[in-house]
């Protein structure tokens, strides 16, 4: 009853009302939304495949890996033997020269790809280290 009355304050209050009366371009909106959340969904699920996978072949390249560096350890292990046993031998003046050195070569050699297989190695375990495990709560833990 008072609202012309210059004495009391008064507000200006505007309200912007849109709506959309045509239903089809709001659902045309919705439909998109949907499909580009379903769309980033499967590519979630792709990536998490991905992953997955990789993780299963990191893991089994780096047990062939130690079975190649287990091999090459007794390889190592055994020219190292044949290489003493040449410098045995050619002590007792039972060999040459050029056997001791192949031997000796030949151990030297073994002793590099061994060195070469385990710096390979040290490799995989770098690269396995950027998998992360992913719990439900969506924070990170290092694998």
């Amino acid at each position: 009853s008072k609202w012309t009355d210059t004495e009391l304050p008064t507000w200006k209050v505007g309200l912007n009302l849109i709506y959309l009366f045509d239903t089809d371009v709001k659902n045309a909106a919705q439909s998109a939304a949907g499909k580009d959340a379903l769309a980033a969904k499967l590519q979630s699920e792709r990536k998490m495949l991905d992953s997955e996978s990789a993780w299963v072949e990191i893991n089994r390249r780096y047990s062939e890996m130690n079975k190649r560096i287990d091999a090459a350890t007794q390889i190592a292990r055994l020219q190292t033997d044949a290489a003493k046993a040449q410098t045995d031998l050619f002590n007792k003046g039972r060999s040459i020269t050029a056997n001791v050195i192949n031997a000796e070569e030949d151990a030297a050699d073994a002793e590099l790809n061994l060195t070469k297989l385990k710096s390979e190695q040290r490799k995989m375990e770098a690269q396995a280290r950027l998998f992360i495990a992913v719990d439900e709560s969506g924070s990170g833990e290092g694998n």
